[in-house]
């Protein structure tokens, strides 16, 4: 793709994704490249990528820790992420959890596939927690992450279970974190 800057794999939840960075958009040459990457693919402009940190924080700093560049200029590594807009984010991210978790359990969806999004949501929130308070770290594992949540002093064993957690053990953990988030 001649429009293209830098073409990534980005492995979110165990999935891999294409993160395309493009000058702009040209759908004539999207069109054409289609048939070459699976869906979903993330495509951003270099403008996104210049302009969007305040707006995509909490998604830029998940996607340069979980990419790998395969060709091109690895552009991803000269985001500066703002801690501020980091923290919104990461608070944003936790109240709107708990909103979920409420209509969730209201709508009578099954508990064990909401517990297994719940659970996926919460260690996207845990990785921009830590990465509030340390830069440079391996977190791309949840045994990763254990490492790192003394400093937020926090038991996320109820993670790492194999069988579906309780709920309310879940929505107080929830309701722990958004505090600290509060009071950085």
């Amino acid at each position: 793709m001649k429009n293209t800057i830098a073409l990534y794999n980005y492995d979110k939840a165990g999935q891999n994704i294409p993160v395309v960075i493009m000058k702009n958009i040209d759908f004539k040459e999207m069109n054409n490249t289609k048939s070459k990457l699976k869906a979903p693919v993330i495509i951003f402009t270099e403008d996104d990528i210049k302009n969007g940190g305040d707006v995509f924080a909490g998604e830029f700093f998940h996607i340069k820790n979980h990419t790998t560049l395969i060709e091109g200029e690895d552009v991803l590594e000269k985001i500066k992420i703002s801690l501020p807009h980091l923290r919104i984010h990461i608070e944003y991210e936790l109240r709107k959890l708990l909103i979920n978790i409420r209509e969730k359990y209201i709508s009578k969806i099954d508990h064990n596939e909401m517990m297994g999004e719940v659970k996926a949501q919460m260690l996207y929130i845990i990785e921009g927690m830590i990465g509030l308070k340390k830069k440079n770290i391996d977190i791309s594992t949840i045994e990763n992450i254990k490492t790192h949540t003394e400093i937020y002093k926090t038991n996320l064993s109820i993670l790492n279970n194999t069988t579906t957690p309780n709920i309310d053990d879940v929505y107080t953990l929830l309701l722990d974190l958004t505090k600290k988030v509060d009071n950085l």
